[in-house]
């Protein structure tokens, strides 16, 4: 390992608090965490975990949607009522999903 540096950056107080509560947990410092994780980054090349723009809980109209495209999936084209698996029919699913 290379000679360290100081990196300043901005965060939330509140964040930051619950950050080095977490660290103590993990009997790890602040600095140490922040090391993990640009030592994972470096190494995956990318961000190690998915960042989203969808929000927290779907609107009805999404969720619907969503719904809807499940048992377009799971349907056959013919409209028949096919088994998906363990013996499930696309019915009883649906059934099942809308309760």
């Amino acid at each position: 390992m290379g000679k360290t540096i100081k990196v300043n950056f901005r965060i939330d107080s509140d964040l930051k608090k619950q950050v080095d509560e977490l660290a103590k947990k993990l009997h790890m410092s602040f600095s140490a965490l922040m090391n993990v994780y640009a030592a994972q980054l470096v190494r995956e090349q990318k961000i190690p975990f998915e960042i989203s723009a969808l929000p927290a809980r779907p609107s009805e109209d999404r969720k619907a949607d969503s719904q809807q495209a499940f048992f377009d999936g799971i349907e056959g084209d013919d409209g028949d009522d096919e088994i998906i698996g363990d013996g499930v029919t696309a019915e009883q699913m649906k059934n099942w999903l809308k309760k």
